[in-house]
C-alpha cells in the first residue's frame, strides 16, 4: 500500500510484557482529525476514524495530528519529548534505543534530561540483533498487518483504517510473546551466558558468516562494550 503520506509510530515495551505506556501515531494527514469537524467530508474522515479506532480497540489519544503541511514525519528530538511527556517510569527504570540522531540533541540524552530514567544506546554493529523492537517485534506486527492489507484489498485511500489496524497490531502484542523476545536477545531469565558465547547466539554464526573477519571483530569489540556498560534489572528496562 502507498500513501501521500508517512506516519511514525513510538512505541516502548517493557521487558515483563506489561504495556505500561501508550504508543502512539504521528501524522500530517488531515484525514486523522478529530477536532474542527466543520464540513460532511471531514465528518465522513471522522466517522471511519471512530470505527477504526473501535475495530482496533485503541484510544483517541493514541492518534497525534501534528500541525504543519508536511507529508513526513521525521524522527527528531522533539517527537521524542512529545511521546516521553505521555509516559510514566517505573523507578530506576532503564531505556534502550538505537543511536539515532532522535534520541540526543547536542549529543544529550533526550530521554535522561526529560525522564528519571536511565538511557543506553545499541552498539550499531549488534544493534539489529539486540532490539526487541526491529529484531521480532515491529517484523511480527508489519507481516500480520501485510496480510490483513491484502485480505482487504487496501490502497491509498484507505490509510486510516490501515495504519490503525497497525497501531492495534503493535498496541496488543501479547505480554508472553514481548517477553520472549526480551529473553532471546537480551538473554533475560536464562543468565548470562560469556561475551562470545552471548555474541555467537545473537549473531548465529554460520561458517560463511565466521569468514567475515573484519565484521566480527568489529561485533566483538562493540558488544563487550555494551556488555560491561548495560546490566539492566528484569522487570524495570524497556526499549
Amino acid at each position: 500500500m502507498h500513501s501521500n503520506f508517512t506516519s511514525c509510530i513510538a512505541t516502548l515495551i517493557w521487558a515483563d510484557g506489561v504495556m505500561r505506556s501508550r504508543l502512539i501515531l504521528f501524522t500530517y494527514d488531515k484525514r486523522f482529525r478529530q477536532t474542527g469537524i466543520t464540513t460532511p467530508r471531514r465528518l465522513r474522515f471522522y466517522e471511519r476514524l471512530k470505527d477504526a479506532l473501535t475495530n482496533n480497540n485503541l484510544l483517541p489519544e493514541q492518534v497525534v495530528l501534528l500541525e504543519g503541511s508536511r507529508k513526513y514525519v521525521a524522527e527528531s528530538p522533539s517527537l521524542v519529548r512529545s511521546y516521553l511527556e505521555q509516559v510514566d517510569f517505573l523507578p530506576e527504570s532503564t531505556i534502550f534505543t538505537d543511536q539515532g540522531h532522535a534520541f540526543f540533541q547536542n549529543r544529550v540524552s533526550v530521554i535522561e534530561t526529560r525522564t528519571s530514567a536511565r538511557s543506553y544506546t545499541y552498539p550499531p554493529s549488534v544493534h539489529q540483533y539486540l532490539s526487541p523492537n526491529d529484531n521480532h517485534y515491529h517484523g511480527a506486527a508489519k507481516a500480520r498487518w501485510r496480510s490483513i492489507i491484502a485480505k482487504n484489498g487496501w490502497g491509498p485511500e484507505d490509510a486510516i483504517e490501515s495504519e490503525l489496524c497497525l497501531l492495534g497490531l503493535l498496541t496488543h502484542t501479547e505480554q508472553e510473546t514481548i517477553r520472549s523476545y526480551f529473553a532471546k536477545n537480551l538473554f533475560f531469565g536464562r543468565g548470562i551466558p560469556n561475551t562470545m558465547e552471548c555474541l555467537r547466539r545473537i549473531l548465529d554464526m554460520t561458517p560463511r558468516q565466521k569468514k567475515r573477519k573484519l565484521f566480527f571483530e568489529k561485533c566483538m569489540v562493540e558488544f563487550r562494550e555494551f556488555d560491561r556498560s548495560a546490566q539492566p534489572s528484569d522487570t524495570t528496562t524497556s526499549q
